[in-house]
């Protein structure tokens, strides 16, 4: 077994068990095996600490970002049954003109397949860029494109109409402003009197259910 072999197998099973590490329980063959395929430049050490290094950038993708889920719904039954406390919560209307962190509001896509698996997303969104760019041992930070992981789900949830607002999981961003508030069918006496004096004293338009 000549040098280059011996580079070859190190970089993939050090591939190999990087992934392993972020997504236990898949299997890796196909994609490490794929990685064969990928041109000799492959067998630099330099190449591999920036491959190694963009994988890092992927799993810190998935974990430093923060979702808020919201809704296109207000009136759904099976909404509020399942996230407003049976239909004794209440439910907040923003009013998202003017507002600056618009840019991270994504719709979610509903599918069959989910678009979520972190394997198969890292090597479509960026083993492409990883080669163009080898000539120049350079690797692009492509976080972003890391977003669309977020925006997925499978095809069985469509029914909540989602959208997800992404931000630093470590910081709590200033929300849009506060249109309206819908109150549950099943809010207490109580719960009511307080939300509906709440709203009163910010001027915030409340609908009962």
């Amino acid at each position: 077994m000549g040098c280059n072999a011996v580079i070859r197998n190190h970089f993939l099973l050090d591939i190999a068990d990087k992934f392993n590490e972020m997504a236990p329980g898949y299997n890796t063959a196909p994609i490490v095996n794929w990685l064969l395929s990928i041109p000799e430049k492959l067998d630099s050490p330099e190449i591999k600490n920036k491959f190694i290094k963009l994988v890092n950038i992927c799993l810190n993708a998935r974990t430093l970002l923060g979702v808020c889920s919201l809704t296109e719904l207000c009136d759904d039954d099976r909404m509020w049954e399942e996230y407003g406390d049976h239909g004794a919560g209440y439910c907040i209307e923003y009013d998202l003109d003017g507002y600056d962190k618009q840019k991270y509001l994504l719709k979610v896509n509903y599918q069959e397949e989910r678009n979520t698996n972190f394997i198969i997303s890292f090597v479509a969104t960026f083993v492409e860029d990883m080669i163009r760019q080898m000539s120049k041992c350079e690797l692009a930070n492509r976080e972003s494109k890391m977003l669309m992981l977020f925006a997925t789900k499978y095809l069985e949830w469509s029914y909540q109409k989602e959208w997800r607002l992404l931000g630093d999981a470590n910081t709590t961003e200033k929300g849009p402003k506060i249109s309206k508030v819908y109150l549950g069918k099943n809010i207490s006496e109580e719960n009511k009197n307080k939300m509906k004096e709440l709203c009163s004293s910010l001027c915030i338009a409340v609908v009962e259910k």
